[in-house]
């Protein structure tokens, strides 16, 4: 796959479009108690290298991103998945609002 992004720690790749629907289509539904979230989520601090340490609450919008990215077997997809959620989304999000550009996932999938 084609890369999206460079980050200090590894490269981000391509997700297709309809991977990255299904994986946020279960984070919506976890978050609205639909699905149950997946066993192995761990809150607590994590130290990366070049990021330095980052805090995981226990919260429920990251049990439900830890869910949904566990359907990823690929561990730079899952790691893609996780990063467009926290910093492609929400800014994209921003960036629309007022606008008449509609936000799809389709558009989060290859673009950074």
């Amino acid at each position: 796959m084609a890369n999206c992004a460079r980050h200090p720690l590894r490269e981000y790749v391509t997700l297709e479009v309809g991977e990255f629907k299904n994986a946020y289509a279960t984070m919506l539904h976890v978050m609205a108690g639909k699905l149950p979230v997946a066993q192995g989520f761990e809150p607590g601090s994590r130290t990366l290298p070049g990021l330095g340490t980052l805090e995981v609450e226990d919260t429920l919008f990251n049990r439900a991103m830890h869910t949904a990215a566990d359907l990823f077997t690929d561990a730079a997809k899952h790691q893609s998945f996780r990063w467009r959620v926290v910093v492609v989304m929400p800014s994209r999000r921003t960036r629309n609002i007022g606008s008449s550009a509609a936000m799809t996932p389709a558009r989060c999938t290859s673009r950074c």
